[in-house]
């Protein structure tokens, strides 16, 4: 009788109907469906960015291109595994570096004490050759 095309989610594949229906770059989805790929947030037609076949929420599209600097960023990381170890020698050297960084401020506190306590103790010292000199007269 009627010969109705059934349109399926880009993301559950399942059918759509019209009143939860909405179409991003030419692709269909259910309201509910349309998400960020990094914190799956829940994105409308107004408020998402799109980028080698990902839909992004505005922060994360920012926070991932800045990281990087070009678009290559949001490509699969099985296309470039050489960009992805260095991203993670690059994080390691960063731990490394805060590592380095604390042990230092750690060293410095412990002879900033060191110094307090010596100077607690020479005051101490004074005190006593003062009251040893008081005694005497």
């Amino acid at each position: 009788m009627f010969n109705v095309k059934r349109e399926k989610c880009h993301q559950c594949n399942k059918t759509v109907y019209a009143m939860e229906k909405l179409s991003c770059e030419n692709k269909v989805f259910h309201k509910r469906c349309l998400r960020c790929k990094q914190c799956n947030k829940l994105l409308s037609t107004g408020n998402y960015k799109y980028i080698e076949g990902k839909f992004y929420c505005g922060p994360h599209f920012k926070q991932i291109f800045l990281s990087i600097g070009h678009y290559s960023a949001f490509s699969d990381e099985k296309k470039n595994p050489k960009k992805v170890e260095k991203k993670e020698e690059v994080k390691q050297e960063e731990t490394k570096e805060e590592e380095v960084e604390k042990k230092e401020e750690v060293k410095q506190e412990e002879q900033k004490e060191e110094e307090e306590v010596q100077k607690e103790e020479e005051a101490k010292e004074e005190e006593q050759k003062e009251e040893e000199v008081k005694q005497e007269n």
